[in-house]
Formats: C-alpha cells, sequence, structure tokens
C-alpha cells in the first residue's frame, strides 16, 4: 500500500509489525519492515532507535546501527532508552568509553537492568573490573527480562 498521504500511520503501522516479527525471531523480515517504516519517516526517533536495537541484536553490525542509534538520540536527547540503545552500539563497536558515557547519561534519566548490563558491559572492558561487579549486581537487583539476565548469565564468569 502507498501510505505517502499517512506517513505517521505508516511509521507506527511499520514499527508494530517489525517488533512483532522481532519478537517471533523473524529478524530478516523485522529488518525489512523498519527499512518501509524509514522511507515514509526517516527521522522517526523511534524507529530510528528500534531498527539501531535490531541491526545489533539480528545483524551483529554495529557500523550500520551508529547512525540512526546517533539520530534517534539527537532528535530525543532525554529518552534513556535511547541513550542506552547508543550505549550499547558503542559498546557492540569497542567504543567503549563513549559506550560507557551514554549508558551512565541512561542510568541518570531512567535507571534500567539493561542500563546497568551495558555499564557492566563497557566497565569490564575498560579495565575496572570492581565497578562493573556493582554494575552487574544492580542489573540483577532490578528485575531484569529473560534476554538481560541470560546476557547477565554469560557476563558474570569473566567478571571474577
Amino acid at each position: 500500500r502507498d501510505y505517502s498521504k499517512t506517513p505517521e500511520f505508516a511509521a507506527v503501522l511499520y514499527d508494530r509489525l517489525g517488533t512483532s516479527y522481532y519478537l517471533a525471531g523473524q529478524c530478516e523480515k523485522a529488518l525489512q519492515t523498519f527499512d518501509r517504516a524509514l522511507k515514509y519517516t526517516p527521522n522517526n526517533h523511534a524507529v530510528l532507535n528500534n531498527y539501531a536495537y535490531l541491526c545489533i541484536e539480528c545483524l551483529k553490525d554495529a557500523q550500520k546501527a551508529l547512525q540512526p542509534a546517533r539520530l534517534a538520540v539527537q532528535l530525543q536527547p532525554t529518552r534513556a532508552e535511547y541513550l542506552d540503545t547508543l550505549a550499547l552500539v558503542l559498546i557492540s563497536a569497542k567504543q567503549y568509553a563513549e559506550g560507557l558515557e551514554y549508558a551512565d547519561r541512561a542510568a541518570k534519566l531512567g535507571d534500567s537492568a539493561p542500563v546497568q548490563l551495558h555499564r557492566a558491559m563497557a566497565l569490564l572492558e575498560l579495565g575496572r573490573t570492581e565497578q562493573a561487579r556493582e554494575a552487574a549486581r544492580k542489573a540483577g537487583d532490578l528485575n531484569p527480562d529473560p534476554p538481560t539476565k541470560a546476557s547477565l548469565e554469560q557476563l558474570l564468569p569473566r567478571l571474577k
């Protein structure tokens, strides 16, 4: 269908459809759907953030995720979840110090288990093991969802 007269509706529709595909384990379809959403609304901060996250989770492609993650933060600089996505992208790109900066900003605005997990990852890579342990402990205390809990369990052996 042509949604050129209702681009915001298209963005919401494709954002929800893409999220559904992702949750169903259909990463390729999810990414294609977010690509469509971005064609209608290239500056939609929610779509940009979700697309960047999928580039990391599905493609393991930090370079592809970097521009949309940065733009989402530029458009909405006080959204903790966007700051956290950018932190994850930067950590995935081995830019640990900058990733930690964004994770710290996210923690100040809206702390969560994923934010603390990403802080722990960056801190560990920066050689700050004791602080990484504390961030991982805090992530565990913040009632992590199953994927965050699994990531924490994978990280724990490196924190000993």
